[in-house]
């Protein structure tokens, strides 16, 4: 099996205590919405999908760039989604949710072949 990488590129924080990074994933066209307790749902209020990211440390030009694919909760994914940037503090702050709208993620591998033969004349 192979996956082909999907990188996420964006410009790093600018605030000196950032811990991490948090993706979270819905449905396309919804965007995103916090519950009183803060927790992270889509726009129609269901649960998403979240992913603390690996990368923290921007490179050269002070992006943060990280392979999607390495993800195994992500690789079930295959289609058009919301997909939420959010910056987490060193004490747990998460900022507002930065959201790319309608993106294709594919990270579903095709069916394997299950019958093959050699024909011999």
């Amino acid at each position: 099996m192979k996956l082909v990488k999907q990188e996420l590129k964006f410009k790093a924080s600018t605030s000196p205590d950032v811990e991490s990074y948090k993706l979270v994933v819905g449905p396309a066209n919804v965007g995103f919405q916090r519950d009183l307790s803060g927790t992270v749902l889509d726009g129609n209020g269901d649960a998403v999908l979240e992913q603390m990211l690996e990368t923290i440390a921007p490179d050269a030009e002070g992006y943060i760039v990280d392979d999607l694919s390495k993800y195994p909760a992500l690789q079930v994914l295959d289609g058009f989604f919301d997909i939420g940037i959010i910056v987490v503090d060193d004490n747990g702050n998460e900022s507002s949710t930065f959201v790319l709208v309608n993106e294709s993620l594919d990270f579903t591998v095709p069916d394997a072949i299950i019958e093959a033969f050699m024909i011999r004349s």
